[in-house]
């Protein structure tokens, strides 16, 4: 069901990949060493491993579009708002960031599965002066700035994570790809078989290791969406403030 600009949704969570909690008095399952390893290989059949890693590959080019906007607008209405032509180009600049905003904020809920409360708790009364005058004072306003500005350098960040991706698939294929490829570590040159083939286990090893950074970037970056991008809830109002999508 597509969300109205300002609804939210329930947070749907994956119990991510590891050992369940016993309950108490039950013994559980395996050797400590056994469940760490199932948490670290369970990455790979977790769900929400591959829409972090979806949201992380569509963070750059957001957040380089983001950034072009921003400078320019500001830069331009700013610049210009001396002869007056500058201050249409800043209410335009102001509500393309909100509706960026927006944007980010349901692409977060839907792949990175947090909530976030609605963006403002404005109502609608009054003209369109004391409406802008509102949409000014509300923080969220402000924060959901930098958020937009922070996602380039975040962006930048994940693309490169993401290019070891490359490197490491290299490593995992090199006993295919060996006869084509110039293979040179240092002084070493891989031009057999036998050689080829020690680098997959390593390669799906350190592959491993990257999904969880990539997990842990995308979890760090969804709280930090949810302190830029919602309102802040009242106390006791935590129960009302999101509607569950059928």
């Amino acid at each position: 069901v597509p969300l109205q600009p300002g609804s939210t949704v329930e947070a749907k969570t994956e119990t991510p990949p590891g050992p369940a909690v016993a309950a108490e008095g039950e013994e559980r399952p395996g050797s400590a060493i056994g469940l760490g390893l199932r948490a670290f290989f369970g990455v790979v059949v977790w769900g929400q491993s591959y829409r972090n890693l979806l949201y992380l590959a569509l963070s750059f080019p957001l957040g380089l579009g983001y950034f072009i906007f921003l400078v320019t607008g500001l830069s331009v209405g700013v610049s210009l708002i001396i002869i007056w032509v500058g201050i249409p180009i800043l209410l335009l600049t102001l509500a393309g960031w909100w509706v960026m905003g927006m944007f980010e904020r349901q692409l977060v809920i839907r792949l990175l599965r947090v909530d976030i409360p609605p963006m403002t708790r404005l109502t609608e009364s009054g003209g369109v002066w004391a409406r802008l005058k509102a949409h000014v004072r509300n923080p969220v306003t402000w924060k959901c700035l930098i958020y937009l500005f922070a996602e380039f350098p975040f962006g930048i960040a994940a693309l490169s994570v993401l290019a070891t991706t490359a490197f490491l698939a290299a490593f995992v294929a090199a006993p295919v790809i060996y006869p084509w490829v110039d293979w040179n570590i240092g002084s070493w040159e891989i031009d057999t078989l036998g050689e080829a083939f020690i680098w997959p286990v390593p390669g799906l090893l350190a592959a491993l290791i990257l999904m969880h950074v990539m997990n842990g970037m995308a979890y760090v970056w969804a709280r930090f969406a949810r302190l830029m991008l919602g309102a802040q809830v009242p106390e006791g109002a935590v129960a009302s403030a999101s509607q569950p999508v059928s």
